[in-house]
């Protein structure tokens, strides 16, 4: 079943339903139920209202808008922008289940707010104020340091509150707890190898203690 419309004498087609159910809008050989074709083929624009999206989600009356598109150009990707349907220059929230529910990224199960799962090293995410400077959240299960969190390339910084390490009710603004009394609490080392110094408990004598090595 075809769709067209008609410019001077011309017939233009622009919608297709074919023989297995698939809606093409755009294309004649739609791949899926609902397959557009068209938009810019680059990134959202930040000013204007010209159509620039292939899929375009808006209530009745509404100038909140939620557009879809994607890009070939390198680095290749798809996008979702919400913004305002007639001035580019204004862009609105995306929420994400309002009402509830979890998100998953690379899992079907999510078991929490937000859970991302892989393999091996995960990127969880990449932080930036300028193209300069950046931070870089990731997790790594190396066979041997285990699962492991890291920051990487910016700082951590706790505006207010307590950070508590090995417990779960850190009465200081840092409190490191329920560490074997054999090792150490804290571990600081040097850029030469064998410079360090460690901080933590006595053990037996419940005394603290701090060890300087070179």
């Amino acid at each position: 079943l075809r769709f067209y419309t008609e410019s001077g004498s011309a017939l233009n087609e622009v919608m297709r339903l074919d023989n297995t159910g698939n809606v093409g809008i755009g294309t004649t050989a739609p791949g899926a139920n609902l397959e557009t074709f068209g938009g810019i083929n680059a990134l959202p624009t930040t000013s204007g209202s010209a159509i620039e999206a292939g899929i375009r989600v808006r209530g009745g009356g509404n100038v909140v808008s939620l557009d879809f598109g994607s890009k070939s150009a390198g680095p290749a990707g798809s996008w979702i922008q919400s913004r305002n349907a007639t001035d580019y220059s204004t862009n609105y929230n995306l929420l994400l289940n309002p009402n509830g529910g979890y998100v998953g990224i690379g899992t079907t199960a999510p078991g929490a707010k937000l859970e991302v799962t892989g393999t091996g090293d995960i990127n969880i995410g990449k932080f930036s104020g300028n193209s300069a400077t950046y931070g870089t959240i990731w997790t790594t299960n190396s066979a041997t340091d285990g699962p492991a969190f890291y920051v990487y390339q910016g700082n951590v910084i706790v505006n207010s509150g307590n950070v508590g390490i090995g417990t779960t009710a850190p009465g200081a603004q840092l409190h490191i707890g329920n560490v074997d009394a054999s090792n150490p609490h804290i571990l600081i080392t040097g850029t030469s190898s064998g410079n360090r110094v460690y901080l933590g408990d006595e053990g037996s004598t419940n005394d603290g203690a701090l060890w300087l090595y070179n």
